[in-house]
């Protein structure tokens, strides 16, 4: 009896099931179990086969290794999984034939695409033209993508991108490098949107405290500090050109 194997009851029970389906169906019965001796633990493939009207056999295999090697993976996507998603940037990965390999959801909510465009075996052209679509130069967006993928495996592009919206994201794009071969591309995506509003008002800022520096307020014409610094500036090209330099007084 299967009972009588160095196995717990549980076990044994487990393992004379396969054996009534496998000769209940006549068809193989794949199982895998984890098992323990002493504080040591290992994983075991059981196969069993019908080869007679009450009997089959049992094809045991030590699959210890391989299920490790699943487990490690298994950490790695979850790690990398939990890494895509802490970060506020929206990233793809995309091997050189257009398949994804990795997202996360802060890409899908920046680009608002649902994630059936990014799924395994979706088109590429569809995708690609699904998000080119939310930019406000679709056929730009595409040629600039392509040229960036065909450039040189260590070229890094940086390129701003204008959405329909109003939003501004900034895009970094990067090869991934296997065996000095080129295997895929990252594409990271930044909202700078507000970013670049602030710059635009602080640029516009200066300028307006530039002017109010540079004119009298009375007469609005140029004051002494500007007088004094366009000399400068006119005086050392002169020098630099060897070139006459000329002033003119007059009392308005």
């Amino acid at each position: 009896s299967i009972f009588q194997v160095d196995l717990s009851p549980d076990a044994a029970a487990e393992r004379m099931q396969s054996v009534q389906q496998a000769i209940a169906t006549g068809k193989q019965q794949i199982r895998e179990y984890e098992m323990t001796v002493g504080e040591d633990s290992f994983y075991e493939e059981v196969r069993t086969v019908k080869i007679g009207p009450h009997e089959a056999l049992m094809i045991v295999r030590d699959v210890t290794e391989r299920k490790q090697i699943e487990k490690q993976q298994k950490y790695a996507r979850s790690l990398l999984t939990a890494t895509l998603e802490s970060t506020a940037e929206g990233i793809l990965s995309v091997t050189c034939f257009g398949d994804v390999l990795a997202y996360n959801q802060k890409f899908l909510q920046m680009w608002d695409i649902p994630a059936a465009l990014l799924a395994p075996g979706s088109c590429p052209k569809e995708r690609f033209q699904g998000i080119a679509d939310k930019t406000m130069d679709p056929a730009g967006f595409i040629k600039r993508a392509i040229d960036v993928s065909r450039s040189a495996p260590d070229d890094v592009s940086l390129d701003l991108i204008e959405m329909k919206d109003g939003r501004i994201l900034e895009r970094h794009s990067q090869a991934q490098i296997v065996d000095d071969e080129a295997i895929g591309r990252i594409w990271t995506y930044r909202d700078i949107t507000e970013k670049k509003r602030a710059a635009v008002e602080i640029e516009a800022a200066n300028r307006k405290l530039k002017r109010l520096a540079n004119l009298d307020g009375l007469t609005q014409v140029a004051n002494r500090r500007y007088f004094d610094s366009y000399l400068e500036q006119q005086w050392t090209a002169a020098m630099r050109d060897q070139q006459p330099i000329s002033l003119i007084l007059f009392d308005v």
